[in-house]
């Protein structure tokens, strides 16, 4: 039984943010990042971050592949937090100088060698913010699209 009060308490602790996040007038529900190939830069996104898809458009004017975070599939579709969306981007349009996705780690170097591994590439290796005293990297997807990493100092 004591075991269990603990327990529940992590519960109700880990609820509280997507109760608040599904009563906010305003929340994020999503961010976009566009691609010619959807699917193999959502499965960067799977093989870096974790992420899983939970919907996937098909046709012929758009492909859309929506990811979330869970450790299953199930797991991501019931997950409240917002999500990544993977959208097909027009044929000629350039790459974007801004980072529209900015992931907090616990590990920016793992996470800067399994985006190296996974077909991405590295714009600035882990460095010590001399603000914060977070380790910042960028990472840059299969499609261009610049990812911030964040490793809050410890």
């Amino acid at each position: 039984m004591k075991r269990l009060i603990p327990a529940a308490a992590a519960a109700l602790l880990l609820a509280a943010p997507l109760a608040a996040f599904s009563q906010a007038p305003v929340a994020v529900r999503s961010v976009r990042v566009g691609a010619a190939d959807v699917f193999k830069t959502a499965a960067f996104y799977e093989t870096v971050f974790g992420l899983k898809e939970i919907r996937r458009v098909e046709r012929p004017d758009l492909q859309e592949s929506i990811l979330n975070f869970g450790k299953t599939t199930a797991e991501a579709t019931a997950n409240a937090g917002p999500k990544v969306v993977v959208i097909s981007k027009p044929k000629g349009a350039g790459a974007d100088p801004v980072s529209h996705l900015i992931f907090q780690v616990t590990n920016a170097a793992d996470i800067v060698a399994k985006a190296k591994a996974a077909g991405g590439t590295v714009e600035r290796e882990p460095t010590r913010s001399a603000t914060s005293g977070s380790l910042v990297a960028f990472v840059v997807d299969p499609a261009g699209n610049r990812i911030e990493l964040i490793q809050p100092a410890p």
